[in-house]
């Protein structure tokens, strides 16, 4: 391809408007500035792009369905870039631990999040770092939810403990084995300036919990009862199809 037609093609990723690639991205990652650091074999770069959207990236660039490569413009003209690959090496290609988390002035209200999965780790992720005193209550033995179903050649356990390990640098209180019942969900909307269902609207869990099939309003995420939010709408998730 001539130079002229591809500055041709680049105008058009672009007309003032996000990437493509970058709006077709559930979390919005900016592709362009990934790949420009990637380009510039500035690695440490690039993950920090990462992690501006996705606080767990070891975990969503192994699990994620990459709707991003579908919509690239340069699918026309041969094939979409390898951006979930090139994520992939990117993350691979890091040496040392999950940076440290900074210190967060903390705020007096406090959150509950109820569920452990990708929708509920990141809920609380993104309240801790915004200071808020957030819980974080899960039914099973362990974080992660159905992150532990993936095979463990596609997502590796050590890969998920590591980047779980943030939460508990943001002093997310953690409780296990905690299942949730609809008198418990009162209780814990009084001892709570609010609480997060994170599988609620998608559910049979949810309709136990909530009045009306445990129906979320797709502007505000509030349920019936006040004070109760619930998750994002199904396609919202930071992974694409994972809740």
């Amino acid at each position: 391809m001539d130079q002229i037609e591809l500055k041709r093609r680049e105008a058009k990723c672009i007309q003032e408007s996000p990437p493509a690639c970058t709006a077709g991205c559930p979390i919005h990652v900016d592709v362009r500035g990934l790949m420009l650091e990637i380009q510039k074999q500035n690695l440490p770069g690039a993950l920090k792009i990462l992690r501006q959207k996705q606080p767990f990236p070891g975990i969503v660039g192994r699990i994620c369905d990459h709707p991003c490569e579908n919509v690239c413009k340069r699918r026309e003209i041969g094939g979409s870039l390898a951006i979930s690959a090139l994520e992939r090496f990117c993350l691979e290609n890091q040496s040392g631990k999950m940076p440290k988390a900074g210190l967060i002035p903390t705020k007096e209200q406090s959150v509950a999040v109820i569920g452990s999965g990708l929708r509920g780790l990141t809920a609380a992720y993104d309240l801790a770092k915004k200071g808020y005193k957030v819980s974080l209550l899960e039914e099973g033995d362990r974080l992660g939810g159905e992150l532990w179903d993936f095979p463990e050649q596609q997502l590796p356990p050590e890969i998920i403990r590591e980047e779980l390990s943030v939460l508990e640098q943001l002093k997310v209180q953690i409780g296990l084995n905690t299942a949730i019942n609809s008198q418990d969900l009162l209780s814990l909307r009084e001892k709570f300036d609010a609480v997060y269902l994170s599988f609620a609207g998608q559910s049979k869990q949810a309709a136990e919990l909530l009045p009306e099939q445990g129906e979320v309003d797709p502007v505000t995420c509030g349920t019936a009862l006040a004070g109760v939010f619930g998750g994002a709408l199904p396609g919202n998730s930071p992974s694409g199809s994972i809740a």
